[in-house]
């Protein structure tokens, strides 16, 4: 009989602990449950996601040139380039240039060819700068006896600026004004002649 009621004493102790145990533990509900937020990710991680492959960054075009007054030019410029930031861009072009002038009423018509290469910053969105260095083969005439004509590269420094917009996903248009400053002796332009251009690039 003491054995039985030692028994049923230890039963009773065992399932008071327990059930206290029990009430100790808080019921996990959807409110309880915490909510881990995500840590921001590093801003070197934005950036590898928001760089383009360098394929993407090359981009083909090209360019017509139009002077008209005291000579005529119309020049065809074909280019590539590449896209070092949103704002810095570089490239090579090639080029081919007709020329027309007069002196002393008489007519001259000849053609140059060359090489040149180009950087171009945006000041504003639509706005950039252009410096380009350039060198062509262009027919030179002999200011002294005995008067001839003959070919020779010659060097050019032209500076200014363009107006640049987006008409595509990857596609431009821009039109553009420079002036050679460097004015080799012998330069076909004049000096201060405006350049005008008118072209179009599109990349990948």
């Amino acid at each position: 009989m003491k054995k039985l009621v030692l028994l049923i004493s230890l039963v009773f102790i065992f399932s008071v602990i327990i059930q206290a145990q029990q009430d100790t533990i808080p019921a996990v509900t959807p409110d309880t449950i915490p909510v881990v937020t995500p840590e921001p990710e590093p801003e070197q991680a934005k950036e590898k996601k928001e760089k383009k492959p360098r394929s993407q960054k090359v981009f083909f075009g090209g360019a017509v040139g139009l002077s008209f007054g005291s000579y005529t030019r119309i020049a065809v410029y074909p280019q590539i380039g590449y896209r070092i930031t949103k704002k810095l861009t570089t490239g090579i072009e090639l080029g081919y240039i007709y020329y027309s002038s007069n002196y002393n009423n008489e007519t001259y018509n000849t053609s140059y060819y060359g090489a040149s290469i180009f950087a171009q910053y945006r000041i504003l969105k639509p706005i950039y700068v252009h410096a380009e260095y350039a060198a062509y083969n262009c027919l030179v005439y002999s200011n002294a006896p005995p008067y001839s004509e003959y070919r020779a590269w010659i060097p050019f420094l032209f500076l200014g600026a363009g107006f640049i917009q987006k008409v595509g996903k990857a596609t431009h248009i821009f039109v553009q004004v420079k002036f050679d400053v460097l004015q080799n002796e012998y330069s076909p332009y004049n000096d201060w002649d405006p350049l005008f251009r008118v072209g179009a690039t599109v990349g990948f």
